[in-house]
């Protein structure tokens, strides 16, 4: 998680690619299981590229940054992270 960071060096080793991010996003936004953030489905399918998810109930796509501030932006969760890290830790 961010706050176990103590310099942009660090964060930057943990996150060394955008599915490194997508997976640490991943694990904190669904700690207690996966759901959707259109319905709050609890079935939900997991596309092999990592990324793309599909509800079984309302059967739309998503990834892991819908509904959140990362959602439509086109910038890395990557450069989101430093900039995070930035802002609250230094």
């Amino acid at each position: 998680m961010i706050q176990d960071f103590d310099s942009l060096y660090s964060i930057m080793e943990a996150f060394p690619d955008e599915q490194t991010c997508i997976n640490d996003l991943t694990s904190i936004r669904w700690n207690k299981g996966a759901y959707c953030p259109h319905c709050g489905g609890t079935k939900v399918y997991h596309f092999a590229d990592n990324k793309t998810h599909k509800c079984g109930d309302c059967r739309r796509r998503f990834s892991i940054k819908v509904g959140t501030i990362f959602e439509d932006s086109k910038i890395a969760l990557r450069k989101w992270f430093v900039a995070v890290y930035l802002n609250y830790f230094s």
